[in-house]
């Protein structure tokens, strides 16, 4: 199989962030990925892209209503009821009394009609508030897919600028003296870099946004670099930047 041809790094890329390259094919492209920086790009590439896709999802509790008919359905398919034959009555019987009932129903039906012919008018006074409610699209996040090479910490970030709050999720662990340095989040904006705070080693973790910071309109750039314990002294980036990563905001 010809791994340069372009075409198929872009085709292969997309089925291992998806989850669709399974057994042998997996672990022969996971070998390719060591050795080739193309098929790595091209993963990154898959990642930010789809990674916005989560955001438009939120999960769903069904009603109690849909748990009972599916429990009803499972419990009930293999029971059968009964036919039953009713003997039926006299023909001349069930007639006469078809007759009765038919008489008492029309004698009733002519009165009501009339008591209803000789009511005064009626004025409709009452009014009814209808209230509906519209749902409320909030905007998307702001979200990048941070992987520094030759590690294997993995960063997701979620920007909410309308919450002011940013949210971290961490895979792999990233090694470091965490005594003597911190990984610091910065924001590239046309003025220059932005610290959003420190990222977590592993775990997950949520920060407000910095008082005052905006976000460029568009998609914004994304950037760590390798700072003195508790970040930067000087408010700008001090130590060597690992990585820089857009940051996407699906429309």
């Amino acid at each position: 199989m010809k791994y340069q041809n372009p075409k198929l790094q872009r085709m292969l890329a997309a089925e291992y962030v998806l989850g669709t390259l399974h057994s042998r094919a997996r672990a022969r492209f996971q070998r390719l990925m060591t050795h080739e920086a193309a098929l790595r790009r091209e993963v990154i590439y898959w990642e930010n892209r789809l990674a916005g896709l989560n955001g438009r999802f939120k999960p769903e509790t069904p009603r109690g209503v849909v748990w009972a008919s599916i429990n009803y359905q499972i419990n009930n398919t293999n029971k059968v009821v009964p036919l039953r034959t009713a003997s039926a009555p006299p023909p001349r019987t069930l007639w006469r009394n078809w007759a009765v009932v038919s008489t008492a129903a029309s004698v009733l039906l002519g009165f009501g009609l009339w008591q209803q012919m000789n009511l005064p008018p009626q004025i409709i006074t009452k009014t009814e508030t209808v209230r509906v409610e519209v749902p409320v699209v909030e905007p998307l996040p702001y979200v990048a897919m941070l992987h520094p090479e030759k590690s294997e910490a993995k960063w997701k970030v979620s920007i909410y600028p309308e919450k002011g709050l940013i949210k971290v999720s961490t895979t792999g662990r990233y090694a470091i003296d965490e005594q003597a340095k911190s990984l610091e989040l910065w924001v590239v904006a046309k003025d220059g870099p932005h610290s959003l705070g420190l990222l977590p080693t592993q775990g997950d973790g949520e920060m407000p946004m910095p008082q005052g910071l905006q976000m460029d309109a568009g998609d914004a750039t994304l950037a760590i670099s390798l700072e003195p314990r508790g970040g930067s002294p000087t408010g700008k980036p001090t130590g060597p930047v690992l990585l820089a990563a857009p940051a996407v905001r699906p429309a």
